[in-house]
């Protein structure tokens, strides 16, 4: 727009100056023909060119009074548009300050929660670590006093049953002796009437050596005192071999031992003749049962029914073997599936523990001896332990504990591995 201003002013320029000119050439040419008139047209002329010279200097001044309010209006806009441009630049910058502001401020608080979070997960992570050594010292306490607890209550039980086997062995060794005593104090009343009897016939007879019959009597009466002697020993050797005598129970088979059918024509009458009828009784019973017992153990090896295991197991109510029906009960229950084998041994751990503790660690250490073979029994019995719960584990690490004294050292590994598998804690093995 200021262009096209400045051009309409040239071109007005322009024609001014063409009208000068012109306006000159007029003059000249009045000049030559009026010359006469020049002073006449002198005044018309000083009228005309201070007319037009007024017009001109209006008309310049008017045009520079437009120019004027076009150069005013166009710094006018120019100022505006620079202050509107300043202000468009001093907004963008204040926004460009602002949004680095806002993104420093966010930077910072990025990095100001990042460094929080990193404290506080290290806050936690020690925190834990605390935690886990503190749980870890309590369960070790806990261990041990469970261990020690555990210890106590085996030494104590183990007391216990020891106390408990020596009083029955005292009054089972005490009845014996009564019993023998009673049938000494028998004998010697017999023999002191069968020497007063001799006595009397010697004496109507008046027999003329009475010095054999002195010593007929002495023998007569340190008989019975030897033959309670003997008997009282015999009877402490057999108590104190029980387990000896029922492995020879099955040494021999029936068709072995010659047994008479009829029975010998002598009979002693008193409480001599019903002593020896009763132990005749019991020998024929005895005989009996063996061979009874021989069928049942072949009967065993054809038991193929899993329901049986329960009853099975309720059979081992004490750690003997008579007849070896024991040893083929166990054959049995290894031949049944393991799920009721095991179901029906664990279920009658803590009668087995009280009441037949050698055989529970028996047929568990046949299981546990199978680990590493093809077919390993131990892991999979580790795992039905650990799947009953309960008090099963502990009575199954007390059990391996109290049956491994004295065991040899390869016996001895294999028991602290299923110890240390069911959570027990192998070192007790020493202590016990």
């Amino acid at each position: 727009m200021a262009a096209k201003k400045k051009l309409a002013r040239e071109r007005e320029q322009a024609r001014a100056a063409a009208a000068k000119e012109k306006a000159k050439a007029a003059k000249a040419k009045e000049k030559a023909r009026a010359a006469a008139a020049k002073e006449k047209a002198k005044a018309a002329k000083q009228r005309a060119q201070d007319k037009a010279r007024k017009a001109k200097e209006a008309a310049a001044a008017k045009v520079n009074k437009a120019k004027e309010i076009e150069r005013e209006k166009g710094r006018k806009l120019r100022e505006k548009a620079k202050l509107a441009a300043a202000r468009q630049r001093a907004r963008a910058q204040a926004k460009k300050k602002a949004a680095r502001a806002r993104k420093q401020e966010r930077e910072q608080e990025r990095r100001e929660r990042a460094l929080a979070r990193v404290k506080a997960a290290r806050q936690r992570e020690k925190q834990r670590e605390l935690d886990k050594k503190e749980r870890e010292l309590d369960r070790k306490k806990q261990e041990r006093e469970l261990a020690v607890a555990r210890k106590a209550e085996r030494e104590r039980l183990a007391e216990e049953k020891r106390a408990e086997r020596a009083r029955i062995q005292a009054e089972r060794l005490a009845e014996r002796q009564k019993k023998v005593a009673a049938r000494i104090q028998e004998r010697k009343n017999k023999a002191a009437e069968r020497a007063a009897k001799r006595a009397a016939k010697k004496a109507e007879a008046k027999a003329t050596e009475p010095e054999p019959e002195e010593i007929e009597e002495t023998e007569v009466d340190v008989a019975p005192e030897v033959e309670l002697a003997r008997e009282v020993d015999e009877g402490v050797e057999l108590e104190a071999q029980p387990d000896a005598l029922a492995e020879s129970e099955d040494v021999l088979e029936p068709e072995d031992i010659e047994v008479s059918s009829e029975p010998d024509d002598v009979t002693l009458d008193g409480a001599s003749g019903e002593l020896l009828a009763e132990i005749g009784d019991k020998l024929d019973n005895h005989e009996a049962d063996r061979v009874r017992a021989k069928q049942l153990r072949r009967a065993l090896r054809d038991l193929d029914d899993p329901a049986a295991a329960p009853s099975i197991i309720a059979l081992f109510r004490a750690d003997g073997d008579p007849f070896s029906l024991r040893s083929h009960l166990l054959l049995a229950l290894e031949r049944m599936p393991e799920s009721a084998y095991f179901a029906a041994f664990l279920d009658a751990l803590p009668r087995l523990y009280d009441d037949a503790p050698q055989w529970a660690f028996s047929a568990m250490l046949r299981l546990l001896n199978t680990r590493g073979s093809a077919d390993d029994s131990a892991v999979r019995f580790e795992s039905a332990v650990l799947a009953a719960g309960g008090e099963v584990p502990e009575i199954v690490v007390d059990l391996l504990i109290e049956g491994a004294v004295d065991l040899p050292e390869a016996i001895m590994k294999v028991i602290a591995q299923a110890i240390t598998n069911l959570g027990g804690d192998p070192n007790e093995l020493r202590s016990f």
